[in-house]
């Protein structure tokens, strides 16, 4: 029996010192070059009838450590100001999952919908279709950062 124990007592540190040791390199691995990199991709400017402002529809995409994340939002800028020089982000409208459209015969529409109602009103329509398995968190903000567009929401499937 002496003789077994110092045998399984080194038997379980070499296994506990495999685990550790994958489970740091799982960690590093993942934090250190992820499946899906980071990215935002922005959508063709969508310039209001006034020419004055244009909105934005930006998807942002990545591998979020354990999981994959996906949203998309809407800037709503100056006509002559890019997104990445909204640095402070006061300039998003509009925050929710990826999600799509209920499809219209053959095609699928991603939301959100941006359309210029007027020089001075945006209406955002946008799909709860991810909702069906759980609950997801959209942010919503009733005008521009300047306060001279003022902005609708529709929900829609």
């Amino acid at each position: 029996m002496k003789a077994v124990l110092p045998w399984l007592v080194r038997a379980l540190a070499i296994v506990g010192l495999c685990g550790l040791s994958l489970v740091g390199v799982f960690f590093v691995l993942s934090r250190g070059w992820p499946v899906i990199p980071d990215e935002s991709h922005f959508g063709p400017p969508i310039v209001s009838p006034a020419g004055t402002h244009k909105a934005i529809v930006i998807s942002h995409e990545g591998d979020g450590w354990l999981s994959r994340y996906c949203y998309r939002s809407v800037v709503v800028l100056a006509a002559d100001v890019s997104p990445e020089q909204d640095r402070s982000g006061d300039a998003v409208v509009f925050e929710g999952p990826c999600d799509n459209f209920s499809p219209s015969g053959a095609r699928v529409e991603a939301s959100p919908r941006v359309e210029w109602m007027s020089s001075d009103g945006l209406l955002i329509s946008f799909s709860i279709q991810t909702t069906v398995m759980r609950a997801s968190t959209v942010k919503l903000r009733k005008q521009d950062e300047s306060g001279s567009i003022r902005v609708r929401f529709e929900v829609r499937d």
